[in-house]
């Protein structure tokens, strides 16, 4: 009877140990990593401030996307959402892709039996976690912008808010704009389309 209690209890033990060894994979499954913090994609998107959330893109513009598989990425499983029209632009973990797509896209990419969660790639995500954007003052800040997005539009955008725009250079891989401007704006130059990070300029060493 001894022997069977032992035997139970060791064999509770590795069950228990199984489940949460399953939990823990399936949170990390579900899981987007970003600066701004973890997505829980179970959850859906975190609390952000309202101003820094975009609810969805007019049906006419092709918007920005985090897209997150149902386990590790396969080629294959990317040329599915390519062959939608949708252009996926770069790894983030855990098993995701920021993608650019239309509405018809997106409709289509979240009807892949590859795809666990869409969700859009939210202003809040795209400004350094130790700026402010709710400081008030004149700020210096590097802008980064994605490949393929228009980037002259967006400098002009910038600009058009009260951006003084130091410098500015594009290629292949996207863009940077160099700006000076009131930290109040932060949010909106977040909210410009094809805008991928913000963060304060800091004199190269």
């Amino acid at each position: 009877l001894l022997i069977f209690l032992l035997a139970l209890v060791r064999s509770d033990g590795n069950i228990a140990r199984a489940q949460t060894t399953a939990d823990s994979i399936d949170a990390q499954n579900h899981a987007i990593l970003l600066q701004y913090g973890t997505i829980d994609t179970r959850q859906g998107e975190p609390a952000m401030a309202r101003a820094a959330h975009i609810e969805e893109y007019p049906r006419d513009v092709s918007g920005y996307y985090l897209v997150q598989f149902i386990g590790p990425i396969l080629p294959e499983w990317k040329d599915k959402v390519s062959e939608t029209g949708a252009d996926l632009l770069g790894y983030v973990p855990n098993n995701a892709q920021i993608v650019r797509m239309s509405r018809a896209e997106l409709e289509a990419v979240a009807g892949l039996q590859e795809i666990q969660w869409v969700g859009i790639y939210q202003p809040a995500y795209r400004i350094a976690p130790r700026m402010s954007p709710l400081d008030s003052g004149e700020t210096e800040l590097i802008v980064l912008t994605f490949p393929g997005a228009d980037f002259q539009q967006i400098v002009d955008a910038i600009k058009v808010i009260g951006g003084q725009v130091v410098d500015s250079d594009e290629d292949d891989f996207g863009g940077t704009i160099r700006v000076v401007i009131n930290s109040e704006q932060i949010i909106n130059i977040a909210r410009i389309n094809g805008v991928m990070w913000i963060e304060t300029w800091s004199e190269p060493q």
